[in-house]
């Protein structure tokens, strides 16, 4: 809404200035030439250069009425103009007052009417705090009384209770008097027949010891005795084992020197021995072969690996499986 008034104002100056600008035309002075007048008449140069500058005089007193006359113009152009800024500056401050009045007015009604609502809703709170402590004294006094009621029916029942309690304690006791008479009793008839059982059980347990020590012995006789002859088979079945496996091992070497090839460039006097340790396995297989004492020559230890290498599988003894590891001496062949 303000800048529709302030393009309503612009008309306004542009006609307003539109309008001294024709008024001013038309009421100027308007300049009607003359006819000119020929007149021969005979002049002296004097006379004729006197007649020119008074042309000139005149000229000059026209061009400056003109020149006066747009400058009047122009004073009177700029005041419409500035009467108009000043009527419209003066519409306008018109309007914002106008406008100012009515936003205040406005601002009252609201103002005046936040007024009321709050006063309103001050009293609807009012009453609702009144309702509330009115509802909160008459729930304090129902549960006052319902207090009251539950504190009467507590104490009538703790005074029932109390009541069953010491009758139920005199039954009790007469129940318990009953129960350890009866329990006296029945101790007094167990304990008898749990000595007589006693008794006899001991009596039973004698003579049960006695039979386990007879047979325990008897049997610990026979273990020993079996033990005995196992024990003896045992090593003879050793005995016998280990001459078998003596019989196997010192034939091995002879078995791998026919498996060992003289490496080109050992040169020696048929001395050199080294100390082999081997891994077999069940069927004879040599699984690794190691010198864990050498010859002092690597040709000839190499070359007996490899001679082992080449013997296996070995030769099983008979009825006997050779053992896991072992080891052998292997002398040079001459």
């Amino acid at each position: 809404m303000p800048e529709r008034r302030y393009v309503i104002a612009a008309v306004l100056l542009h006609l307003a200035v539109a309008l001294g600008v024709l008024l001013s035309n038309a009421l100027a002075p308007r300049h009607v030439q003359k006819p000119p007048v020929i007149e021969a008449v005979m002049l002296d140069p004097t006379f004729k250069q006197q007649q020119q500058q008074a042309a000139e005089v005149e000229r000059q007193r026209e061009a400056e009425a003109q020149q006066q006359e747009r400058e009047a113009e122009q004073r009177r152009q700029k005041e419409a103009e500035a009467e108009a800024r000043r009527r419209a500056e003066a519409d306008r401050r018109q309007r914002e007052e106008e406008q100012r009045q009515r936003e205040q007015e406005k601002q009252e009604r609201q103002e005046e009417q936040r007024r009321q609502e709050q006063a309103e809703r001050e009293r609807r709170q009012a009453e609702e705090r009144e309702r509330q402590a009115e509802a909160e004294r008459k729930r304090k006094a129902e549960e006052q009384r319902k207090a009251e009621e539950e504190r009467e029916r507590k104490a009538a029942e703790q005074r029932r209770k109390e009541e069953e309690a010491r009758k139920q304690r005199e039954a009790e006791e007469r129940r318990k008097a009953e129960e350890e008479r009866k329990r006296k009793e029945a101790e007094e008839r167990r304990k008898a027949e749990e000595e007589r059982k006693r008794k006899e059980a001991e009596e039973r347990r004698k003579r049960e010891e006695a039979e386990r020590k007879r047979q325990e012995e008897e049997e610990r006789r026979r273990q020993e005795a079996a033990e005995r002859r196992r024990a003896m088979e045992e090593q003879m079945r050793a005995e016998e084992r280990q001459r078998t496996l003596n019989r196997w091992g010192s034939g091995l070497p002879s078995h791998i020197e026919r498996y060992w090839r003289r490496p080109p460039g050992l040169s020696s006097d048929g001395s050199l021995e080294a100390k082999l340790r081997l891994i077999v396995l069940p069927n004879g297989e040599v699984a690794s072969v190691q010198v864990i004492e050498s010859s002092g020559n690597a040709l000839f230890d190499r070359s007996a690996e490899r001679a082992v290498d080449a013997a296996s599988p070995l030769p099983l003894p008979e009825g006997e499986t050779p053992p896991r590891e072992m080891s052998i001496y292997f002398q040079e062949p001459r």
